[in-house]
């Protein structure tokens, strides 16, 4: 056997962008059109905000993988995205504690975690919103299937077999 397991598949990250004149339209905005790409839950990997400058047009931008490693751990399922939401006059610092605490009280699991972003508004306002994704629930089949797979990849990482009977695709 080989001294180091194979590496996974690439990522083979992909990225969605959407604007609108406001923060929830365009997070509203983003979730509708990831449905439509179908990307699934399990692919996406992040939520980032931004803006080209005060008062300009609010942006999401969603980085997803729908190959490799990410596709073979994803769910058969559509991403069902979801977001907490301020606007509000705070300084950085209360806007970061005040993040955490949020992400905290949506009692999301870490996996289930999107992201926290922040961003400037019209001065002196800042938005911030809390991504996270919903997994369906999986029974029967369909559930022992998932878990011969997380079997798999994990002896893999363990350095057991080579990882020529997952399957990735």
């Amino acid at each position: 056997p080989a001294p180091f397991p194979p590496p996974p598949p690439p990522l083979d990250l992909q990225f969605h962008e959407v604007r609108s004149g406001t923060w929830v339209g365009a997070a509203n905005k983003l979730i509708a059109q990831l449905e439509a790409k179908k990307v699934k839950t399990g692919q996406l990997l992040c939520i980032d905000a931004h803006n080209d400058g005060h008062d300009k047009d609010a942006m999401f931008c969603a980085y997803y993988s729908t190959s490799g490693i990410l596709d073979a751990l994803a769910y058969d399922a559509p991403a069902k995205v979801k977001f907490t939401s301020q606007n509000i006059n705070k300084d950085w610092k209360a806007f970061y504690q005040e993040g955490s605490k949020q992400a905290l009280q949506t009692k999301v699991q870490r996996r289930d975690l999107l992201g926290m972003t922040l961003a400037c508004t019209g001065l002196p306002r800042r938005v911030m919103f809390v991504f996270s994704q919903t997994r369906p629930e999986i029974r029967g089949e369909a559930e022992q299937q998932v878990q011969r797979r997380a079997d798999k990849i994990a002896s893999l990482f363990k350095g057991e077999g080579d990882g020529s009977d997952i399957d990735f695709y």
